[in-house]
């Protein structure tokens, strides 16, 4: 996979399709970095704080 240039993106959001294109084309054991689960205690406290601020943007 190329790299993905950033530049000129700012303001533009996140795209997370090259993620969702790796998943779907190619088998776990040919990505370049594993990735494991982590079941982490408390994972979705920042987006429950942020989802519950009177100020926060797309919320």
């Amino acid at each position: 996979m190329a790299p993905v240039n950033t530049r000129g993106l700012r303001g533009r959001g996140f795209d997370d399709r090259r993620f969702y294109d790796l998943f779907k084309k190619k088998p776990a054991s040919m990505w370049l970095t594993p990735v494991e689960k982590a079941d982490l205690p408390n994972r979705t406290a920042p987006f429950d704080a942020w989802s519950v601020k009177r100020d926060c943007v797309d919320c």
